[in-house]
């Protein structure tokens, strides 16, 4: 079974230049970044300790798409989730609270459109969280629009391609909510090479687009990991 140990990024692409006899070099320009570049973005604090309580950072020109929105999402604690706006230039700054160790969640948001979510682990730098390669669960389920007190339900697929048996030890939701539930009846077992639905159910409670991270650990072959599941939908 291979871990994942290195953070992937979105494909960085050096700008080549065209030299036309007794001009000057001109530079053909990027286009913008799909997802976040997380290789560009640069840390404020040079060092931090156990007691620091905050990650500041910024991204430098051409580290998200233009004039976006990023949600970070801090998934060790029960902090709202923090907007941050994105220049013309793709770059921008933050500070977030966040302990040494804590994982975050990035989550690119483009003409209303979220793109996938990007983890990170807090540790003066970013570094990529411990995952299960073998162990797949979705980065997201999204619900649509639902009238009050109305109910949407969206299956969860759990899958196990490891070979080895898979233990799920925990189901929980980030902070208490109303809106999501369910029915996350998440399997507590996994067979190697099989995978298992659970059923998450929205009723929304409130008018406007809702939100939370369902956070589920799963154990095989004595390594344990833990996948951060974004739910979101929208009431009317």
């Amino acid at each position: 079974m291979r871990r994942s140990t290195k953070l992937q990024t979105a494909l960085l692409v050096v700008a080549p230049t065209v030299v036309v006899a007794g001009c000057n070099a001109t530079p053909i320009p990027q286009p913008p970044p799909e997802n976040l570049d997380i290789g560009k973005i640069e840390f404020n604090v040079p060092e931090v300790t156990p007691a620091s309580n905050e990650a500041s950072f910024f991204g430098t020109p051409g580290a998200a798409p233009p004039n976006s929105r990023i949600l970070v999402t801090n998934l060790d604690s029960t902090d709202p989730v923090m907007a941050i706006e994105v220049d013309e230039d793709g770059s921008f700054s933050a500070s977030v609270p966040a302990m040494l160790e804590d994982e975050l969640r990035f989550q690119v948001i483009v003409d209303g459109a979220r793109l996938a979510p990007i983890d990170v682990r807090w540790t003066g730098t970013f570094e990529e969280p411990f995952r299960i390669d073998c162990f797949e669960v979705p980065l997201q389920l999204a619900f649509g629009v639902v009238a009050l007190e109305d109910s949407a339900q969206a299956p969860l697929t759990l899958n196990n391609a490891c070979g080895s048996a898979a233990t799920v030890s925990v189901a929980a939701f980030r902070t208490a909510n109303t809106a999501f539930g369910g029915t996350a009846t998440v399997p507590t077992d996994l067979a190697a090479a099989t995978a298992s639905n659970a059923t998450v159910s929205f009723v929304p409670n409130a008018a406007g687009e809702i939100e939370t991270v369902l956070l589920i650990t799963a154990t095989v072959d004595g390594d344990v990991a833990r996948y951060p599941v974004t739910l979101f939908g929208t009431g009317e």
